[in-house]
């Protein structure tokens, strides 16, 4: 009889720890196995998402080889080095069908089951059409060219290669723009996977949480008054049990404060959790961008390289001085892209320290724009500045150098033959006010509102099709910013630009 009240309680919370730990095993067995995975394919909806994105990844790129394969076609020195050009047309067309044509109705041999492709899905290919049909059937008009009219009049075929060339252009641009629209789409599709499934989980810690705090509520406290009901019967007056009854209700107040604790910190980690979730989609569309915008030339000058190697033989010295500065050019560009890259690479990992001093910021000015006057007479641009000689800054000579350079070059890059670049500089308080005006094409409303923002995918060509990525605003801004300056722009359409940016005069 007296050992009654514990066999009852141990039976108890034998049956409520079963019971939570069967609650448990179930709600994640149904998630891994019937909601997460689909039973027929071993492949889920994320990892069907992850082969979406790279294969839109993949037309992208291919357009973008197609339509450099067309522009050398205008360089191809005689008929033969024309039918290969065409023939790597009809080689890359081919893989660029098969995979748009996969991403749209499904493909076993590249693991995209059709099954997943939703109305939604559908519906953003359906889209796509527009650039893909005009590319294809142009892409598609060269190869017929190549089969009718090359073998019999090979200035014709190379006239009607040279009017369709800029259409191509246009549209495999278009074309790769759109499915890297997609790819943006698609990184978002995984994240709300993601976030969903974490939901789902946490939703189902809650629950178990939920049912230990209905055990503690329910059997865990009239547990303690049964115990102490019962030594009461055994020992009316006990006050050793008194006195751990009072410790024991302490404790319990200390854990409710302990778990009121816990649930603040965990609030707290998971508005940080957002925060760093939001921090990574955003570096991670600004690296597809930069990824995108590398292959790029490194496409061109394998096409060049692979042109030289090919013809050597074939092509004249003048062909081959005019590849070789071809080369030149993009070599060039790679090398600032890169260099840029890591310039801010070394900032986001704290490596790039600041020097700052008092300099003259016309020395500065009149060096850096010395750099740029070929460039200025190639287009015809007035390139000037009007800074007092006793202006001065407190700055890294480094940092300004670079600021100037990047926001110099994007100046020169969108005026127009003609056109005027101007530097001044201001003082306005303790800080002294550097601008970069220039009489380009202007930039719109809705583009400046991101321009110096990471995730920015907006990149618009020079007057001469000069390319960039953004990357050098970015750099600009992060620069501005650790020698406690601001950065701003003004612009219209069709009437120009005005960069500025501020300098402390001293050390403060």
């Amino acid at each position: 009889m007296s050992h009654t009240p514990y066999r009852k309680l141990t039976l108890i919370y034998i049956i409520a720890l079963a019971f939570v730990a069967l609650v448990n095993i179930i709600s994640y067995l149904l998630v891994s196995e019937f909601l997460v995975t689909d039973p027929d394919n071993p492949s889920d909806r994320r990892s069907h998402i992850g082969r979406m994105i790279n294969f839109n990844g993949a037309c992208a790129t291919y357009s973008q080889e197609l339509g450099n394969y067309v522009l050398l076609l205008d360089r191809a020195p005689h008929k033969d080095s024309a039918i290969t050009l065409v023939e790597q047309i009809e080689s890359k067309l081919e893989i660029l069908e098969k995979a748009y044509n996969g991403l749209q109705k499904g493909d076993k041999d590249y693991g995209l089951n059709e099954r997943f492709n939703t109305p939604e899905i559908e519906a953003d290919f359906k889209n796509t059409d527009v650039y893909y049909e005009p590319l294809i059937k142009d892409l598609k008009e060269i190869i017929r060219l190549k089969e009718d009219v090359l073998p019999n009049d090979s200035a014709v075929f190379f006239q009607k290669v040279k009017n369709m060339q800029s259409a191509i252009q246009e549209q495999a641009r278009e074309f790769s723009n759109k499915m890297l629209d997609l790819n943006f789409t698609y990184d978002q599709k995984a994240a709300d996977e993601l976030s969903h499934w974490g939901r789902i989980e946490f939703w189902l810690t809650v629950l178990t949480l939920v049912i230990l705090f209905v055990e503690a509520f329910f059997i865990f406290r009239p547990a303690v008054k049964t115990i102490k009901t019962y030594f009461e019967e055994l020992q009316s007056k006990n006050k050793d049990l008194a006195e751990a009854y009072s410790n024991l209700q302490e404790k319990e107040q200390n854990l409710r404060l302990t778990a009121e604790n816990l649930a603040k910190s965990n609030t707290d980690l998971l508005a940080s959790q957002k925060k760093l979730e939001e921090s990574n989609l955003a570096k991670n569309k600004f690296f597809s961008i930069i990824v995108h915008d590398l292959k790029s030339p490194l496409n061109s000058l394998k096409a060049l390289t692979n042109l030289l190697y090919r013809f050597s033989d074939k092509i004249t010295k003048e062909e081959i001085q005019q590849t070789a500065e071809d080369l030149n050019n993009s070599i060039d560009k790679l090398f600032d892209f890169i260099n840029n890259l890591l310039t801010w690479a070394k900032l986001q990992m704290q490596e790039v320290g600041i020097n700052a001093q008092v300099f003259n910021l016309k020395d500065l000015v009149d060096r850096q724009l010395q750099l740029f006057k070929i460039y200025a007479q190639s287009k015809n641009i007035t390139l000037k500045y009007v800074i007092a000689k006793e202006v001065q800054v407190y700055a890294d000579p480094n940092y300004v150098d670079m600021i100037l350079r990047n926001l110099v070059s994007n100046a020169m890059k969108f005026t127009p033959e003609g056109g005027e670049v101007k530097v001044t500089a201001k003082t306005k308080n303790d800080f002294v006010e550097i601008s970069v005006a220039d009489t380009g094409i202007g930039i719109a409303p809705d583009v400046i509102k991101k321009i110096f923002a990471l995730d920015n995918k907006h990149i618009t060509q020079g007057t001469l099709g000069e390319k960039g990525t953004g990357l050098g605003l970015l750099l600009s801004k992060e620069f501005v910013e650790k020698s406690a300056g601001t950065i701003s722009v003004q612009s219209e359409i069709g009437k120009g630009s005005v960069f500025s940016f501020t300098l402390p005069i001293s050390k403060k």
